[in-house]
Parts: structure tokens; C-alpha cells; sequence
């Protein structure tokens, strides 16, 4: 294959793998996920949960999460705040009536039903007027616009008195995540934060008092409606907001300093466990933005439900009220003042309350210590003398004989009694310690974010992915972040590097490969370099995209196959064009499937050169009608081509009555290498007669070459032949070059030609019509080719070359029988 196709055949494969790379890197990267990343993304192990991660679960009823009471909210923050968790994000929609807590929600509800009734009241009475005749129709307009206009105004009283509770409870929010920061509130398309000694006590979280919000929470999906991403920072013209995650993450990892560039996000001096001080990269993708993992299914976040804080304030209220009543009874009479239970929660409750007032991070510690007091000075009460003390002092009195029966059993009530309560509130702080204790090693240090997770479940397989609640988005964030487990987006130098090393290796494949193998390879090598990245991606997490190298390979392949069709019936017509008058059909079909010789080639081998000469072709022509002498010399050398080109021979030339052709030139040799040649084909009327020229020569000439054989049988068949009775033949071997012209087609050159010519030209002189080269004879005689002593072979003369001198014999094809040298 000449050198410069074999290039154009590798490069332009290659060229096109490339732009296909390149392509698919500027389509698929960065926001254009798909399906096939979220099946693949499925495949991935479950990420590591990094430790202090907590959700804390709301709950959802018929698929809608639960609204949270204010005062239950500011309750739970107080659990969280005492219990040492580091960051709280408030997730879950809260309701606006917060104020007086039970008082005014009760309030509320009597407000609604008082309203709604009303209104029920005088659609029931314009009704029953309409059916009772008391109102004229003509009048019944009237009577619905006034109603309407009723109704609007049960409205206004409802949403005056919503907004005025609502305020109130916003107030009180505000006040308590202040106290019990750092608390990151979301509220609709609104996030605040509030910190210990910050924020704005007018109201804090409404929209106008944060004009200039830097925090979002809700996040933005991809084009499908599916959330893959979170960006940590939004840019909108100069304008940046973080994502409200985010933003506590940094918060709990309190970097040094922060920064960025095209690779992703770096935060320096973070505080990690194990680590304190190191740098912590984020990888983020072309939009900026974090992949986040899911979580299969099974797989769920670390939770504490709502209703386990919950519990602890009531438990601690429960327990506070029980104490109240056991001082008011005298069972503290054997304790000190300073050590009443209810004296310590009283304290502990004045320092909560200078808190919420304060917002100063030293009265927080301080009311944390003084909790701690009240549970130590609990845990002595209870485990100390006072219920023996009380109990032995009433048996002592009992025992003391100097009560009556009625006395006694007073009094052993009175005992029994106390036993009861002391056991009953024992029983209340062990559930209340129990709880606390689970809840501190849960909430410590934890990251805390309320709300729920998303509905529905895990999606079946093959279905797509179930969009992560915000509560979900902030925990997958947070944990992508601290543990650095979630995709890894590659920016697109690595893509395309990774992406053309498939391409090439294809290309270096296929280049020599025919059409239909090279796209077939193609297929298989696109099929497999998808499946590689696809487990690059669920075992490493880097994310290459599949589709990128694939569809790179897959180009290359095509363009090679393409490329090849294109050459091939290039070659196709070029062979034909070159090769068709020289070679039967069927040697031609072989070429253009071999796809060489090339034209272009000169080839020097070892070939048989057979002369015909029909001496009397002239002599026959008719001076008054050159197209009849034109139609006579056509019809003799289609005949003669036809007979040869049938028996392989590749036709090398022709002048006058003069006809060459060349058994084994590099056509006939590139048709053996394929198959056997074809024996040459005579009209029908003239089969039995080569049928018996075979029989006479076949026992003589055997062992030789093919070329050689193939030449010396058809001649002889020829000869025997009566329409070619007078065709003359010579025939010699050797070094012959041949090569292919426009100018003057397809022809042979060497001194085999010329003596074959001039043995063709001389044959009409002996009685043999084939005359042989001793070149030819020699061969004969070295290969053993005569099969008995009486060959059909004699020599007739000698040549002298006129330059040189050297003095040539040749010989001379007899049907006949024996012959001797002469």
C-alpha cells in the first residue's frame, strides 16, 4: 500500500475520532447529565456517612411535610443548643402563630370556626329563601354580591389576625435562634442566619429586614427537573449567594481562608476529625457546582425524630412539675436549700432566660452548666437518703405506739403515698436521663438540619432517580464535602485526554482493515470503551463521560470504514479502467478484492512470455476496404485475447499481426495466490480436439512450473485448433518488468519479450508452430518435466545476438510422435 494512502487511511480516522471527542466534550460537559449518569450513579457503592451529620425528621403526612408550631420549633433548638450540637439549618416550613403558644392557637381555631360559620350561616339562609319563595329572583343578585362581599371581609379579619400572630411568632423565633446559634432558618426563598450577639431583633428572618441575602436553599435542578448538583455559590451579575449548607459546613469547619479556581474550591486551616489544619479541596464542574451522590435503597442519613426532642421537653416539664409538687409536700426537708432540684431547674431557668435577652455565647455556657447542675443535683436526690429517711421516719411514728389504728392507717398511707411518688418520679428521670443521654451522643457536635426526606421512596430499576428533599440536598452536600465521596467531575483537558487514548488505539486497529471489519470493530471497540469509563466512574467516582470515548471510537471506526468504501470502489474503477481489456473477468475480480497490483507500480519478476503471429493476416486484408481489413485484425486478437485471457494470461502487447501475452506476470500471480488458474476455453465445436491435444502432452510435460505449464498447454492447445492453424507461437522465460501507462496500457519489458517475438516471427520456417527458448528448455529438463525418453520436444536452430555475439538455441513443439535433435 503506498505510503501516502496508508496515511490518509490513518489520519483520517484518527481526525475524525478527534472531532468527535472534542465535540462530545463541548455537548456532554458539565450541566448535560443524563439517564445514563444516573443509572451508572445507582451502580455506585454507598458513600460513607460522615460522623455528626443528624437529621432531624419532621415527618410528612399524605406526602406533604408537617408544618412546624413555633413553639415547638424553638423547643426543639433549645434540645440541640443544650445537648452540643454544632449547626442547626431549619428546613421545614413553619407555622406563623407562635405567640402565647396553646392560648393562641386555640384562639385561632375558635377565630376560624366563628368565621366559617358565619359564612355558612348565610349561604344556608339565602338558600332556603331562594326555595321558600322570600327572596324575588329578581333580587337574588343583589343578595350574592352581598354575601361575597361578606365573605371577603371574614377574610381580611382572618389574615389580619394570622399576620399580627404570625409576626409575633417570627419574633420569638428570631430571639431563640439568636440564643441558640448557629441557626441557619430558611423561609421560602429566603435563608437567615442567625449567630449568638447577632442578628435583628425587629423580626429577624423576614424578607425586608434581609434586603441583601447571601443564603438560598432551595436548589436549582437540572434542564429535566432533576437535582444532580449544587452550586456553593450562586453569581448573579456581582451579586453571590451561598448555599445555605454551605455556609454552615464552613461554619463548622471554620477554615483559615477560602478560595478558587477553575479546578474547584479550596478550604485552608479546616478543623476535621483526626485533622486540624489541613486543607480540604471541593471538585466542582464546568457550572461550578458539587456532584452529589445518592443514596441507595436502605441507605438513609443518621435521624432523630422530631418527636424524641419533643419528648425531652416534655419529659423535662413533666419531671419539673412532679419536683414542684414533692417540695411543696416536704420531701427536699433532708437536702439543703441549695440543693433542691427545683432550685437548681429555677436557676438553670433564669439563665436561659438572660439568654434569650443576652444572646452572649458566655451566658449559653453558663446556662448548659447550670443544667448539668440540675441533673447532677436530680441524680443525688434520687439516689440518695431523703425517700429512706422519709419512710424510716414514718415507720418510726407508726412503731412508736402512740397512735390509734386510724392514725396508723393514715399514716401508712401517707408512706405508701410517698413511696409511689418517689417511684413514679424516679421511673420519669430514668426515661428522662435515658433520653438525654441517647440524645447527646446522637447531637454532639452533630450538624443538624430539620426537616424530611423526600416522598416516595426509592424509584424501581430503570426508573429515574426520586429528586432529593432540601433537607436531603443540604445532608448530601454537607457529607460530599467533609468526606470528599461523592462524583468527581473531570474538567475537560483530562476529559478529552482520557477520551482520545481509545480513539487512537482504534485508529491503529482499523486503518488496515477492510470496510465492513472496521465498522464492526468499531462497534465492539465503542461498546467496550463505554463499559471501561462506565466502571471507571462506579468504582472511582471520577466522572468521564461514557458517551465521550464511544463516540470517538465509534467515529473513527465509521470514517475508516467509509473511507475505505470510498477507496475500495475507487480502486475498483481504477483496476478496471487499468487492468479490465488485459484479464478475464474473473482474474480482475480477484485484483479489485486484492486491491493490487497498483497501477502505478512497475513489478520486475520471473514470467513466461508467449508471442502469436498470424503471418497471413495481411495477406488476406482487402486494400479497397480498410474497415473489413480493421474488423479482421479486431476479430483475430479478440479471439486470441479471449483464449489466453481465459487460460490466465495477462495480455502485454500487440502490433500488427502480433499478439503477447504473459503467464505469471504479477495479475496472473496476484489470481493464483487466490485460486487455481482457468484452463482455456475453446468454441464448443472445438472441445474434443483440446481434449485430445491433452491426452497427447499431458503424459510428456509434468513437475513444472505452473506458469510454464499453464503457457505450454495453451499453446498446444491453440495450435491444434482449426481456425488457428495458422497462428505461429513463441515462447521464452525470464526477468520481465511490468507496469501500467495511460499512453500505452498494460505491457512487458525484457529479453524474454523480444526473443518470444522473434520466435513467434521465425516459427512459419519449421514444421513445429511453437517454438520454446533453451531458456524454457532448460527448465523443462531441470524439473524432470519429460516423462519419458522420446520427448515431443527437438531442437530446430540456433540464434546469434548481433551485439554480443552469443549464440542461442531453440526448439520446436511437435503433436506428433518422436523426433530426434537435429
Amino acid at each position: 500500500m503506498p505510503k501516502k494512502r496508508s496515511l490518509i487511511r490513518l489520519l483520517l480516522p484518527l481526525l475524525a475520532g478527534i472531532f468527535f471527542v472534542l465535540l462530545g466534550v463541548y455537548l456532554l460537559l458539565g450541566p448535560r447529565l443524563g439517564p445514563h449518569y444516573d443509572f451508572l450513579l445507582k451502580k455506585r457503592p454507598a458513600p460513607a456517612i460522615a460522623p455528626g451529620l443528624m437529621l432531624i425528621d419532621t415527618g410528612r403526612t399524605n406526602g406533604l411535610e408537617n408544618f412546624l408550631d413555633p413553639m415547638t420549633l424553638i423547643a426543639a433548638m433549645e434540645c440541640t443548643a443544650e445537648l452540643g450540637a454544632a449547626s442547626v439549618l431549619v428546613q421545614a416550613p413553619v407555622l406563623g402563630m407562635s405567640a402565647g403558644g396553646a392560648e393562641n392557637a386555640g384562639e385561632l381555631l375558635l377565630r376560624f370556626e366563628d368565621e366559617f360559620s358565619r359564612v355558612k350561616e348565610n349561604i344556608d339562609s339565602l338558600f332556603t329563601a331562594i326555595l321558600t319563595g322570600s327572596v324575588d329572583p329578581a333580587d337574588t343578585g343583589s343578595y350574592v354580591t352581598s354575601l361575597l362581599f361578606l365573605v371577603d371581609r371574614s377574610k381580611d379579619r382572618l389574615l389580619s389576625d394570622l399576620y399580627r400572630n404570625g409576626r409575633i411568632g417570627s419574633e420569638q423565633i428570631s430571639q431563640a435562634a439568636e440564643a441558640y446559634g448557629p441557626v441557619w432558618f430558611a423561609r421560602d426563598f429566603q435563608a437567615s442566619l442567625f449567630r449568638p450577639g447577632e442578628g435583628d431583633s425587629s423580626g429577624a428572618g423576614e424578607a425586608a429586614d434581609y434586603p441583601g441575602n447571601p443564603w438560598y436553599f432551595r436548589v436549582p435542578p437540572d434542564p429535566d427537573g432533576t437535582v444532580r448538583r449544587i452550586p456553593p455559590v450562586l453569581y448573579s451579575g456581582e451579586e453571590e449567594r451561598e448555599y445555605i449548607a454551605f455556609a454552615a459546613v464552613k461554619e463548622m469547619l471554620r477554615p483559615s481562608a477560602a478560595g478558587r479556581d477553575e479546578w474547584g474550591m479550596v478550604l485552608r486551616g479546616v478543623s476535621l476529625p483526626g485533622k486540624t489544619g489541613s486543607d480540604l479541596f471541593i471538585p466542582l464542574d464546568e457550572t461550578g457546582a458539587v456532584l452529589i451522590p445518592i443514596l441507595p435503597e436502605g441507605a438513609v442519613f443518621p435521624r432523630i425524630g422530631l418527636s424524641e426532642l419533643i419528648r425531652y421537653a416534655e419529659l423535662d416539664r413533666e419531671l419539673y412539675r412532679i419536683l414542684t409538687e414533692m417540695q411543696q409536700l416536704g420531701y427536699f426537708r433532708s437536702l439543703e436549700p441549695e440543693q433542691y432540684p427545683v432550685f437548681l431547674y429555677d436557676f438553670a431557668l433564669d439563665a436561659r432566660n438572660s439568654l434569650l435577652i443576652s444572646k452572649d455565647p458566655a451566658d449559653r455556657g453558663e446556662w448548659v452548666l447550670l443544667r448539668e447542675q440540675y441533673l447532677e443535683g436530680l441524680k443525688f436526690f434520687f439516689s440518695g437518703p431523703a425517700e429512706s429517711d422519709l419512710v424510716n421516719g414514718y415507720e418510726e411514728i407508726i412503731g412508736s405506739g402512740e397512735l390509734d389504728e386510724a392514725g396508723i392507717a393514715q399514716l401508712g398511707e401517707f408512706r405508701d403515698d410517698l413511696i409511689a411518688v418517689f417511684a413514679g418520679a424516679r421511673n420519669l428521670f430514668e426515661e428522662f436521663s435515658s433520653l438525654r443521654e441517647s440524645l447527646a451522643v446522637r447531637l454532639s457536635g452533630a450538624f443538624c438540619v430539620f426537616g424530611a426526606p423526600a416522598s416516595g421512596g426509592h424509584p424501581e430499576n430503570g426508573a429515574g432517580p426520586v429528586n432529593p428533599s432540601d433537607t436531603e440536598a443540604s445532608l448530601l452536600f454537607a457529607n460530599t464535602v467533609i468526606t470528599g465521596q461523592g462524583p468527581v467531575p473531570v474538567q475537560w483537558p483530562e476529559l478529552a485526554f482520557w477520551s482520545l487514548i481509545p480513539v487512537i488505539l482504534c485508529a491503529l486497529l482499523v486503518w488496515r482493515c477492510g470496510p465492513w471489519l472496521s465498522l464492526f470493530l468499531g462497534i465492539v471497540f465503542s461498546t467496550v470503551a463505554g463499559i471501561v469509563f462506565s466502571y471507571i466512574f462506579i468504582y472511582s467516582g471520577r466522572w468521564i463521560d461514557p458517551l465521550v470515548p464511544a463516540a470517538g471510537v465509534f467515529a473513527a471506526a465509521a470514517a475508516a470504514a467509509v473511507l475505505g468504501l470510498i477507496l475500495k470502489r475507487r480502486d475498483r474503477s481504477l483496476f478496471r479502467r487499468a487492468y479490465g481489456p488485459y484479464v478475464s473477468g474473473k482474474i480482475l475480480r480477484r485484483i479489485v478484492r486484492a486491491g493490487r497490483p497498483e497501477p502505478s507500480e512497475t513489478i520486475t519478476l520471473d514470467a513466461v512470455i508467449v508471442a502469436v503471429r498470424f503471418p497471413d493476416l495481411f495477406s488476406r486484408e482487402s486494400r479497397d476496404n480498410p474497415s473489413a481489413s480493421a474488423g479482421m485484425v479486431r476479430g483475430y486478437r479478440d479471439t486470441v485475447s479471449r483464449i489466453l485471457k481465459d487460460a490466465g494470461a495477462a495480455m502485454v502487447g500487440s502490433d500488427g499481426d502480433l499478439v503477447l501475452a504473459a503467464f505469471g506476470s504479477p495479475l496472473d500471480r496476484q489470481h493464483s495466490r487466490a485460486g487455481k488458474g482457468a484452463r482455456p476455453e475453446l468454441p464448443p465445436e472445438n472441445h474434443s480436439a483440446a481434449e485430445g491435444t491433452k491426452k497427447k502432452h499431458g503424459k510428456h510435460i509434468r513437475k513444472i512450473s505452473d506458469s510454464l505449464e499453464k503457457a505450454l498447454r495453451t499453446a498446444a492447445d491453440i495450435s491444434e485448433n482449426d481456425e488457428a492453424r495458422s497462428w505461429y507461437f513463441g515462447i521464452d522465460a525470464g526477468e520481465c518488468a511490468f507496469m501500467y501507462s495511460e499512453a500505452f496500457g498494460y505491457a512487458a519489458f525484457g529479453h524474454p519479450v523480444v526473443r518470444a517475438r522473434l520466435l513467434s516471427s521465425i516459427a512459419y520456417r519449421y514444421e513445429s508452430r511453437v517454438l520454446i527458448s533453451d531458456t524454457v528448455y532448460d527448465r523443462l529438463s531441470r524439473q524432470n518435466a519429460f516423462a519419458g525418453d522420446t520427448p515431443a520436444i527437438r531442437k530446430l536452430d540456433t540464434m546469434t545476438e548481433r551485439i554480443s555475439g552469443k549464440e542461442e538455441e531453440f526448439f520446436g513443439i511437435f503433436p506428433g510422435g518422436p523426433a530426434g535433435d537435429t
